[in-house]
């Protein structure tokens, strides 16, 4: 699944109409694109954990709680009763995904026949000057995704690692940045950067109890008391003197 999602394209008339407010409405479009995403291992269901959605949103866990509830009793969200997983009801994809396909049409309509009207009168060179600069450069830029350098990961595979270790996306980062300072310190390198990445979340995991890492409790330290004999001595004149005290002022006067 891709984890990275660039933007939200809101509907104000459709969000108006089925009562939502903005932060509703960007969860709701977050958990439509996520389910329909054709890599996803459950198609047709968000799976995405309230730590991603949080951190897609700039949002708290909390906040992204409430506005998940919120959307089901509005109908506009519906939940898998055994996987808890989310998907979009029919009202949010017939007034947000149907017309926002109807106006695409149009205007890709209204494109094509500009494009056309600007070919006439001589325009065509401008094709056969297209095939001239692409002659023989076919192989000017070739994308790669062997992640051969650090600078190959990028926010897209930050995102995804969180995701898939169900890590905050900060902790990711401090991975990174410790990947980075190991690969400078020891001169260590790596066929797959992202991989390496994937170990470094891994085996650091273990050690992670949610935003707080887990520390082995600290024993209390013992105390000496063992008392010398000079303040034994000492103990024992107070005592004498407490008693002769406490003496006289018992005495019954005569």
């Amino acid at each position: 699944m891709d984890k990275q999602i660039s933007y939200t394209t809101i509907n104000h008339l459709a969000r108006k109409k089925l009562g939502l407010s903005m932060h509703e409405y960007t969860l709701a479009d977050l958990i439509y694109n996520l389910a329909n995403n054709p890599r996803s291992e459950y198609p047709g269901w968000c799976y995405a954990s309230k730590i991603f959605m949080a951190d897609t949103l700039d949002l708290s866990e909390q906040s992204i709680h409430q506005l998940l509830n919120r959307l089901i009793n509005k109908r506009v969200l519906q939940k898998h009763p055994d996987t808890k997983h989310l998907k979009v009801t029919f009202d949010w994809y017939s007034r947000v995904v149907i017309v926002d396909t109807k106006q695409s049409l149009a205007r890709l309509k209204k494109v094509e026949s500009s494009t056309k009207e600007s070919l006439v009168g001589g325009t065509k060179q401008s094709l056969v000057n297209k095939d001239i600069y692409n002659k023989g450069n076919n192989n000017i830029y070739k994308p790669s995704n062997k992640f051969t350098s650090l600078k190959d990961i990028g926010e897209k595979e930050i995102l995804e690692i969180a995701e898939n270790y169900r890590v905050p996306v900060s902790f990711v980062r401090v991975q990174l940045e410790s990947l980075k300072n190991y690969c400078e310190a020891k001169g260590r390198r790596y066929k797959n950067y992202k991989a390496a990445l994937r170990n470094f979340v891994l085996s650091s995991r273990k050690d992670w109890n949610g935003d707080n890492r887990i520390s082995k409790p600290t024993p209390p330290e013992e105390k000496d008391y063992t008392i010398s004999s000079e303040e034994r001595a000492k103990a024992r004149k107070r005592m004498g003197e407490f008693r002769t005290k406490l003496g006289k002022q018992l005495e019954i006067p005569k």
